[in-house]
């Protein structure tokens, strides 16, 4: 064997010896994590926020002297509609486009360095975007407008349904300051 040879394969046995510690855990995050990816929703993502509901969540918006209830909602398909207690409907259909933010927030939540090196914890925003409509629900304008569903939550890189904890509906329009939000459970 020439001496490349044998430095190669002694490089080699150290990588191997090294791996299973490494990449021991396909779930974990490596600390300093940030990433923003705008795609088509998968089968899973789409099979996670199936999952949720959407629990009973208010609208603020200028001119309610105080927040409208939107009542729960559970995705139908494509579709998440929000019917108040007055038979009012928010309606949110998804277009199928995502855009997954996460970033390590680990020197937030972890006071302790050596552990918040080993195994970071992840915020994680899930931006769904379509289009909303209103029936009868104050403080929301009633023609359809494109929106953004955003899906909050904490883990690491494997994401589930009991990850995500609360949820924002905004209108794309500069105009328009509504936003409707409330806190998401998982079956």
């Amino acid at each position: 064997m020439t001496k490349l040879s044998i430095k190669s394969a002694a490089m080699a046995a150290l990588m191997l010896a090294a791996a299973p510690a490494a990449f021991a855990c396909a779930c974990c995050a490596v600390p300093g994590v940030w990433g923003e990816v705008r795609s088509t929703m998968s089968e899973y993502e789409t099979s996670v926020v199936g999952e949720m509901s959407f629990a009973n969540g208010a609208i603020e918006s200028p001119g309610l002297e105080t927040p409208v209830s939107t009542g729960a909602a559970k995705f139908a398909g494509k579709t998440l509609t929000f019917k108040g207690a007055g038979g009012e409907t928010l309606t949110f259909t998804a277009s199928g486009k995502l855009t997954h933010f996460r970033s390590d927030i680990s020197f937030i939540t972890i006071t302790d360095p050596q552990q918040a090196l080993a195994s970071p914890e992840l915020y994680h925003e899930w931006r769904l975007e379509g289009t909303m409509t209103s029936a009868g629900m104050a403080g929301v304008s009633a023609r359809k407008q494109k929106a953004t569903l955003i899906l909050k939550g904490t883990g690491n890189l494997c994401l589930e349904a009991p990850n995500f904890r609360t949820w924002t509906l905004k209108p794309k329009s500069p105009t328009n300051e509504f936003a409707a939000f409330g806190t998401i459970e998982s079956k």
